[in-house]
C-alpha cells in the first residue's frame, strides 16, 4: 500500500504545469502611434522578461523599404538599436520578434510618424521622451498558437494514469 501511495504521489509530481508566460512588450521608444518632430536616434524596446539573443528588430518605411539599423544591442529585458541614417518624413513601422522563456515565438509591430522640419514648426506634435521618463504601454503581443494537443495531452495522460492507480487501489481493497 505504501508503494502505491508513493507511486501516486510520484505521478502527480510528474504532471506538467501549464504555463502561459509569454514575453510581452512593456514599453517602447518611439511609442506606438506617436508623431515625432525630432530625429529618431535609437529604438528601444523593453520586455517583460529577459530578451533572447535570437530576437530580431527591423525598421521599415511606409513603402516596405527596410531602414538601416546598427546591430541590435540586448541588455537584460531591453532590445535596442541605433538608427544608422536620419529618417525622412513619413510613416514607419518597427517589427520585432522574440522567443519566450517557455520557447514560444512572439512578435509585434510599433507604428510611428516622423514629420519634416516645415510641418514640425506649424504642427502641435507629441515630443518623444526617453523611456526612463515616459513608458508607453503597448498591446501585449499575440503568441503563436500552439494548439490544444500539446496543452491538453499531458493532462489527459496524467489523469488516465491516476485513474488506473486509483482503480488498482480500490480493486486491491475489495479482494
Amino acid at each position: 500500500m505504501r508503494i502505491i501511495r508513493f507511486a501516486l504521489l510520484f505521478l502527480i509530481c510528474l504532471l506538467p504545469v501549464s504555463v502561459e508566460a509569454h514575453t510581452s512588450l512593456k514599453s517602447s521608444n518611439p511609442a506606438e502611434g506617436v508623431t515625432l518632430s525630432e530625429p529618431v536616434e535609437r529604438i528601444r524596446l523593453t520586455f517583460s522578461e529577459a530578451v533572447e539573443k535570437t530576437s530580431t528588430l527591423r525598421l521599415v518605411d511606409a513603402k516596405g523599404v527596410e531602414q538601416s539599423l546598427a546591430k541590435p544591442l540586448i541588455i537584460g529585458n531591453e532590445l535596442s538599436a541605433v538608427v544608422s541614417n536620419p529618417l525622412a518624413e513619413g510613416k514607419y513601422t518597427i517589427e520585432w520578434a522574440s522567443i519566450s522563456d517557455d520557447g514560444h515565438p512572439v512578435k509585434g509591430t510599433i507604428r510611428f510618424t516622423v514629420l519634416g522640419e516645415a510641418k514640425a514648426e506649424t504642427s502641435t506634435v507629441e515630443k518623444a521622451e526617453p523611456m526612463e521618463t515616459k513608458a508607453a504601454v503597448v498591446p501585449e503581443a499575440e503568441p503563436v498558437s500552439k494548439g490544444l494537443i500539446p496543452t491538453l495531452l499531458p493532462w489527459i495522460v496524467g489523469g488516465l494514469l491516476i485513474s488506473i492507480v486509483i482503480l488498482l487501489l480500490l480493486r486491491r481493497r475489495t479482494t
